[in-house]
């Protein structure tokens, strides 16, 4: 069956012992009640997000950004990144409540004649957002520390996010499966961002990254996004056409991201409000490499 409708995982099967593995039943019964089933799948691969309330994952985000307005001189920017999540609970549904907050900032721009205009601030630093995700990465809900100031991160409104919806998915490797998402990115921004894209995900071989044996996730995605910010005194609204590429490499043993790598090419769009209209794009190269991981607990991921 091409699309298997079933995220239930069998560590028995797949990477040994469901007991020595001490999922959380919480997440064991969200995943079944995502996929309607109770079965299990044989010589499957399976991946999931796993925590334990209090663990914290901190990763350093290395970007680069090419990026014109109207056919303008383009901007040339390298960026480098420092986000904190931590894990504050995990609730009766299974589902995991993280908070994420961008550390430390440092970009290098140049455009024309300027070059290597280094900036160590942001209007983004420090902000903090709260996510509610399950093992699989579908988001629930959210909040943030301030709705009321408007801001965007430094790699703009439809920037790679870290902890999106992967499916209720387990397969063999090389097939596809596909993920229609309909999402508020509020770690982008305030107001949020909207985002619609649909992913189409394979397995890769395993492979061995910073230590940790890692199941990989290929995908390609189409998307189509809006920013829209009114006040007083500003009325921006600015659409997208996105298609990216993405690999994601998720610990076997942690359950956790190891490494994110994606491009983004964005085909943008800026409404007046006098009703006209100017093009201009967007590409983004970007990494998520987990820095550091400080389990709550540790003897529970062992």
């Amino acid at each position: 069956m091409y699309y298997i409708l079933v995220f239930i995982i069998n560590i028995v099967l797949i990477y040994g012992s469901l007991a020595q593995g001490g999922i959380d039943p919480r997440v064991m019964e969200h995943f079944k009640s995502r996929a309607g089933q109770e079965t299990f799948i044989n010589d499957t691969i399976c991946v999931f997000y796993e925590f334990s309330a209090g663990d914290t994952l901190i990763y350093r985000v290395e970007a680069s950004d090419s990026l014109s307005i109207n056919f303008d001189t383009p901007l040339y920017r390298t960026r480098y990144e420092k986000i904190v999540f931590v894990v504050d609970s995990l609730d009766k549904f299974g589902r995991y409540h993280i908070g994420r907050t961008m550390t430390d900032y440092y970009g290098k721009e140049s455009k024309g004649d300027l070059r290597d205009i280094e900036r160590n601030t942001s209007p983004w630093l420090g902000r903090s957002i709260h996510l509610v995700i399950d093992g699989a990465g579908k988001r629930y809900s959210f909040g943030v520390d301030d709705s009321l100031t408007a801001a965007l991160t430094p790699g703009g409104a439809f920037a790679p996010t870290l902890f999106f919806d992967i499916g209720t998915y387990c397969d063999e490797a090389g097939k596809n499966w596909n993920v229609k998402v309909n999402d508020e990115l509020p770690e982008n921004g305030v107001p949020f961002p909207l985002y619609n894209y649909t992913s189409l995900y394979r397995f890769q071989n395993d492979i061995d990254t910073l230590g940790q044996s890692c199941n990989r996730l290929e995908f390609i995605r189409t998307g189509q996004g809006s920013y829209k910010l009114e006040s007083t005194s500003t009325n921006v609204h600015i659409t997208s056409r996105t298609n990216g590429f993405g690999l994601l490499d998720i610990s076997k043993d942690l359950h956790i991201p190891v490494h994110f790598y994606s491009t983004v090419e964005q085909v943008l769009t800026v409404h007046n409000p006098d009703g006209s209209k100017v093009s201009g794009y967007h590409f983004i190269t970007q990494s998520f490499t987990l820095e550091s991981y400080i389990p709550f607990n540790a003897s529970e991921k062992d």
